[in-house]
């Protein structure tokens, strides 16, 4: 009887010392994944602007004081000089429009202004003025930031330039490009810039 009773007694005491090494075995292998799992982590911050991922320390400032802004002001005038070949009915009103866009090292910014033509003759001239100031990261090299647009002449028998133009208003119309296919780069903060245009309606 008491070999027996040994016996049982070894076997759970196996059996204790089995379970034991197995939750061991398991629990080393929860701290395994549990550092793996950190090792895959990536910190970082993605710039909603370019949609571009930066990977940084945990430790790191935040990516708001790291971004450094870039911003470029200045004004494009645009003058336009019509010769008016058509036969316009009297009181035909001719408006000059520029639109203007940029790329800023990944960022775009669109501006548009208009002016009213000055009408002598068969001649009408407008100067269109567009002010601008554009802002993007300053990481990029001078050649990243560049504007392209177009111009637009039309005749319309909209007496006023506050009143909306329509296909149904529209007499005659023309436009052309402001910077050529391959845009300009943008240049420094404060400068002038004026382009001449010769066109006919």
């Amino acid at each position: 009887m008491r070999i027996l009773q040994l016996a049982t007694l070894g076997v759970a005491g196996l059996a204790l010392l089995t379970g034991a090494s197995a939750i061991a075995q398991s629990s080393n292998l929860l701290d395994q994944q549990g550092k793996q799992d950190q090792q895959d982590k990536f910190y970082g911050y993605v710039d909603l602007k370019t949609g571009q991922f930066h990977p940084t320390l945990a430790a790191e400032a935040s990516p708001e004081a790291t971004v450094v802004q870039k911003t470029l002001t200045g004004t494009i005038n645009t003058v336009i000089t019509t010769t008016i070949e058509s036969t316009l009915p009297k009181g035909t009103t001719i408006l000059c429009d520029v639109d203007v866009t940029t790329t800023f090292d990944g960022v775009i910014h669109t501006e548009v202004a208009s002016a009213p033509a000055t009408i002598s003759g068969t001649k009408a001239t407008c100067t269109v003025k567009l002010p601008y100031s554009w802002t993007g990261p300053s990481g990029g090299a001078a050649s990243s930031y560049v504007y392209g647009g177009t111009y637009k002449v039309t005749a319309t028998s909209v007496p006023s330039v506050t009143q909306p133009i329509t296909d149904y208003n529209v007499l005659r119309q023309t436009t052309g490009n402001l910077t050529g296919a391959t845009g300009l780069v943008i240049p420094a903060s404060g400068t002038v810039t004026t382009f001449d245009f010769e066109t006919v309606i």
